[in-house]
């Protein structure tokens, strides 16, 4: 509590650890930020974007750390409609591990907005069509979802009912 890391310039080490050549540098460095960021909130806030960064890692490895990372700080963050964004396009990646991580890391996190939580569900469902064996995975993320924002889950319904086939008549 008596030395502020944000206010010491310290975190330029961190974030030239992210940008490192060297997996192990790499994933040092997202592990280092999320055991910061699971006991201090203001950290964990200014982290989020640089953890959202590392989805579009080249390696796997760095994706699966970041995502199991943000899973974990889950409880200190909101997500704003870019970092959706980016996470969403991880969700076609062709590993089910991450696929997977992604399912449990949106289920445990808050989103923004309404619309936020549009872009999560339709992108989820979009997916499910493309990878029909994550179908328990997604079932149980949009379960989590629903149970994580229930008053914006709420005024989503009606569109949400409107846009499946079954209730199309």
């Amino acid at each position: 509590d008596s030395i502020s890391l944000i206010d010491s310039g310290s975190c330029g080490a961190l974030v030239q650890g992210l940008e490192d050549e060297f997996l192990e540098v790499r994933m040092a460095s997202v592990n280092s930020m999320c055991q910061l960021a699971c006991i201090n909130a203001q950290f964990a806030e200014i982290s989020l974007d640089f953890l959202v960064d590392m989805f579009n890692a080249e390696i796997e490895d760095v994706r699966l750390k970041s995502i199991h990372s943000l899973t974990k700080i889950s409880r200190h963050i909101i997500l704003r409609e870019d970092q959706i964004e980016v996470m969403l396009g991880s969700l076609e990646d062709y590993s089910v591990e991450v696929r997977e991580g992604l399912h449990l890391m949106l289920g445990a996190c808050k989103v923004s907005t309404r619309a936020c939580l549009k872009l999560v569900v339709q992108k989820v469902l979009d997916v499910l069509s493309k990878y029909p064996q994550d179908k328990l995975s997604a079932y149980g993320c949009m379960q989590r979802v629903g149970f994580k924002h229930p008053e914006l889950c709420m005024s989503l319904t009606p569109q949400l009912i409107q846009d499946h086939p079954f209730f199309d008549s």
